[in-house]
């Protein structure tokens, strides 16, 4: 495996990181339209350059509690394309892009891959004396939750 870019960002304490050709772009949050009877992790939609776009709350999503994270400053929508859809993840705060090697990874700890968290995650990554949770965007949403939410 040659080496990937990841997109490193904050949810609560812990560092995450995407794939960056999976992100279209990052964005400051805007003024969000809710949506009635939408899932817990969905915040709303906004008009992105004239495209409807659901947003999802990511630390929700990976079972988080809004607790202490809903006052951070920058907080950021990294935008991807999930299913031809684009999908907006809102996230504590975006830190950097960094290349991480296949020596860089590792797969999760069986512990960690058997509780609901593991299974929207790919891997560790490890950069310096830091671990970085490698998220798995195929397993965020379902397809079925995609057309739900954004269709």
């Amino acid at each position: 495996m040659e080496d990937e870019q990841f997109v490193i960002f904050d949810l609560g304490c812990e560092q995450y990181g995407v794939e960056i050709s999976q992100v279209r772009e990052i964005i400051r949050p805007k003024d969000m339209t809710r949506i009635p009877n939408a899932p817990d992790y969905v915040e709303g939609v906004i008009n992105l350059r004239g495209q409807v776009t659901t947003v999802i709350n990511l630390g929700r999503r990976l079972g988080f509690s809004d607790e202490g994270r809903d006052e951070k400053e920058g907080k950021r929508i990294i935008v991807i394309e999930y299913e031809g859809s684009p999908i907006g993840m809102l996230v504590d705060n975006v830190r950097d892009v960094k290349r991480l090697s296949s020596d860089d990874m590792e797969e999760l700890p069986p512990l960690i891959s058997k509780n609901l968290k593991g299974e929207f995650l790919r891997s560790v990554g490890k950069i310096g004396e830091e671990l970085i949770l490698i998220v798995d965007l195929n397993k965020i949403l379902s397809k079925e939750e995609v057309e739900g939410i954004s269709g």
